[in-house]
């Protein structure tokens, strides 16, 4: 008997709580109702709030704008000159000739130069070599040439800077320096015979023996 009364108790309580869900108004939570006319314990459901009204509307995240990026440009590919074909041009040779030595700076002509004998027709005599221009001589030999049948037996340097010597009748003086102008040269002999007649040359030039 027990069995039959639980069992009608339960489809009563179903019958209850199925009047209560249907006679709620919208969405608003339903006040408490008790059932009328059974002695039977009810459970009241209060429906909860919408999940979705209540809950605060969260902001959208708003998308963050990453500066826009140019698209980077490719490297145009750089083009390298063809190498242009080497011209081997042949250069002729040179035809010039080297240019010519520069002239010898201007000198006394030998022939202008005074040379003096004194005491010519003695045995011992003296010969003098001057220069009365106005141009250097640079270099410079004299000889002297005796006539036949005299011979020199002393031929020297008695002043100036020359060097001298003799071999039998030809005597000969060189001077180690310039002759400058108003510059001169004494030479000294002794000959075995006679001086008379004697010729000279400077530098191959006759000269005047006086």
């Amino acid at each position: 008997m027990a069995l039959p009364l639980i069992a009608a108790a339960l489809v009563c309580l179903l019958a209850t709580s199925g009047v209560w869900l249907f006679s709620g108004k919208g969405d608003k939570p339903k006040k408490k109702t008790e059932a009328i006319g059974l002695n039977v314990p009810t459970q009241v459901f209060e429906q909860p709030p919408d999940a979705e009204s209540s809950a605060p509307a969260s902001p959208s995240p708003v998308p963050s704008r990453s500066p826009a990026k140019s698209p980077a440009k490719s490297p145009s590919a750089s083009k390298s000159p063809s190498p242009s074909p080497s011209k081997t041009t042949s250069r002729p040779p040179s035809s010039s000739a080297p240019p010519p030595a520069p002239p010898p700076p201007p000198q006394a002509n030998p022939a202008d130069i005074t040379v003096r004998m004194f005491d010519g027709w003695n045995r011992t005599s003296t010969i003098s070599i001057a220069n009365r221009t106005n141009l250097p001589l640079n270099s410079w030999t004299l000889t002297i040439t005796l006539p036949n049948g005299s011979t020199f037996t002393l031929f020297e340097v008695s002043y100036g800077d020359a060097s001298a010597g003799y071999r039998s009748a030809v005597g000969s003086a060189t001077g180690k320096d310039p002759l400058n102008p108003n510059e001169f040269v004494v030479i000294s002999f002794d000959v075995d015979g006679r001086a008379r007649g004697a010729t000279c040359d400077i530098n191959g030039a006759p000269c005047d023996l006086r």
